[in-house]
């Protein structure tokens, strides 16, 4: 007999033991919970019937309380997303085919009311105070010779972010940013930026929570007349790399592209190293050795052999890779991607790089140098060994500050060995680089991360084991506890995928999860200095892509650049204080 099967029949029998508790227990869930579930549903479907010339869908788990209204004469649209609450008397008053669209988990208290005559968009888990009040026009009221009500009106489509919280009889009449609360009885009648409180009549900011470089003017203003001190600068150099083809980032069709824009936010210097056709596991793009992958980030971002050496001071990463590689990997196929795009992401935050020819570097006789190939590789060469008996020796300075120590090797398909590594004699991890070699021959880059290490000097020991081919040992760095953050977009659905039609795996839109799936475990295995973007969900506006359906227009650079400052934002408020600011 399984567990349900015994359970019910005890169930029942305290049931009848304890008649009045169980009897308790069904007045509360009809009550509080089938009651108004099945009310809820029964609303809906009613104000969908009577309204069939307009565009009306809620997302699943929403709940519609009594008193729930939409007055939709003209049509129009009223689009909510999953698990919103509607509380009692909520009114929506759309005309002239205005479009209201409400994200997922926003509740709005009693008796709150929409009227909207253009656009109203309302993010994810927006909170709406009793009685507060969402319009997208003013009457017109300053010719003497008309009374009000023929004088109409001025429209302004309004835009309410995600995670916006209004207290008790709010009146808003313009955009509200991320994060940002609003006081009770406030009228909003000018923008509100992000990570702001405002309050009073006209709403003037109250408070600013947000990071240095979203900081409003006017507030810095007032606290620097209040005698505070400046808040610390940050960050003032941004380091790219990546391809461009769903980024915009090293080419474009728009001047002002998203890197720009998202420079010009942050006050820092754009250093763009994105270029066309790049593929994070690839040391080549076809057209010049080099010039694409993991390599060229290698290459490029050079550092001190010196283990006391600091990460680059007032830098930011921002990394992007991946809808190439998914046309030569296909969506299974990702691990290599992942060795690629780690490897990236660990020489972004080096402080120090010691090449294999360093005396740091020791080794036995089965291991042979190896000139770089175009390049493939950090420096100017590798050593490479085809023996299950090759061993190596890192030996870290005194120096050392303690942090994490990762080992850089290369390997081809069907090439490649399982290492093995200790730290002072004990066990410390193991890499496998023979999954990590690419389907079409390119040599990829791998790190093993050792973390946590101690301050102080170590030995670090590394076995090569069921060695298949050669593999080949690159270099090894330091990547301090504090060290530059990376901005890490995940990848979107371009309009037309016809681009990869003649490649081995053209990818879909239904792919790019898989893709983004994949970036999300390497950015996990780096912790809170690895920021990702959700620029899927930006990007499902197709006004927002240029004609050719996958290069973003003006809109959608200015969308994709304001993403990634309010996910830099909101990491630097989740973030522990101390360090934060240092990192950078």
């Amino acid at each position: 007999m399984t567990k349900m099967a015994r359970t019910r029949p005890l169930a029942a029998l305290r049931a009848v033991r304890h008649p009045r508790r169980a009897y308790r227990a069904l007045v509360r869930r009809l009550t509080y919970l089938w009651g108004p579930q099945l009310g809820s549903y029964l609303r809906m479907r009613w104000v969908i019937m009577k309204n069939p010339h307009a565009e009306i869908r809620f997302g699943r788990y929403c709940l519609v309380d009594p008193g729930f209204s939409l007055h939709m004469p003209d049509g129009g649209r009223f689009v909510a997303g999953t698990a919103v609450h509607f509380r009692r008397g909520f009114r929506a008053e759309i005309s002239g085919g205005g479009s209201v669209t409400i994200g997922d988990l926003c509740v709005f208290s009693y008796y709150s009311l929409i009227q909207c005559s253009t656009r109203v968009e309302i993010g994810d888990r927006a909170m709406f105070g009793q009685s507060a009040i969402v319009v997208d026009g003013n009457h017109r009221f300053k010719h003497i010779s008309k009374p009000l009500t023929a004088q109409g009106f001025d429209f302004r489509p309004i835009k309410i972010a995600s995670d916006v919280t209004t207290l008790t009889k709010v009146t808003i009449i313009n955009d509200i940013g991320t994060k940002s609360v609003v006081g009770a009885n406030s009228v909003v009648n000018k923008p509100v930026p992000p990570y702001t409180m405002v309050a009073g009549v006209p709403a003037r900011i109250v408070d600013y929570f947000g990071p240095p470089e979203l900081e409003p003017p006017e507030w810095r203003e007032r606290r620097l007349a209040g005698g505070e001190p400046e808040a610390p600068a940050r960050p003032n150099r941004m380091e790219i790399s990546g391809h461009s083809i769903a980024f915009g980032g090293g080419v474009s069709a728009f001047e002002h592209r998203f890197t720009t824009k998202l420079a010009e936010m942050l006050d820092a210097e754009e250093v763009n190293g994105a270029v066309p056709g790049a593929i994070a596991c690839w040391h080549e793009t076809g057209a010049a050795p080099g010039d694409g992958g993991y390599a060229r980030v290698l290459q490029r971002l050079t550092r001190p052999a010196d283990v006391q050496a600091r990460a680059p001071a007032g830098t930011l990463a921002l990394v992007y890779f991946g809808l190439n590689d998914l046309a030569v990997l296909g969506s299974s196929g990702l691990v290599t991607f992942e060795h690629a795009l780690r490897a990236v992401i660990s020489r972004h935050r080096a402080a120090s790089v010691f090449e294999e020819s360093h005396d740091s570097v020791s080794h036995s006789a089965e291991w042979t140098p190896r000139p770089a190939d175009g390049p493939d590789c950090s420096g100017s060469g590798v050593i490479e060994t085809s023996s299950d008996s090759a061993t190596l020796e890192i030996a870290v300075p005194e120096g050392f500050s303690g942090g994490t120590v990762a080992l850089g090797f290369l390997a081809q398909q069907g090439a490649g060995a399982l290492h093995t590594f200790t730290v002072d004699g004990e066990p410390a991890g193991e890499l496998d680089t023979r999954r990590v070699g690419e389907p079409l021959g390119h040599r990829t880059g791998a790190v093993a991360r050792l973390r946590e290490l101690a301050p102080g000097s170590h030995v670090i020991g590394c076995r090569v084991s069921e060695a298949v081919g050669i593999t080949a040992f690159d270099y090894w760095q330091v990547e301090p506890e504090r060290a530059p953050t990376v901005l890490l977009p995940l990848a979107y659905p371009l309009l037309e995928w016809s681009l990869y039609d003649s490649w081995p795996h053209p990818p879909a839109e239904a792919d790019v999860s898989h893709l983004n799936l994949a970036i999300r475990r390497v950015a996990g295995e780096f912790g809170p200095v690895v920021v990702l973007v959700d620029t899927e969900a930006v990007m499902r506006d197709h006004t927002l892509f240029s004609g050719e359906g996958v290069y973003p227009n003006d809109e959608g650079h200015a969308a994709l650049a304001r993403a990634c400052a309010e996910a830099l934002a909101r990491a630097d408020s989740e973030r522990q204080p101390a360090g934060a600011a240092d990192a950078r």
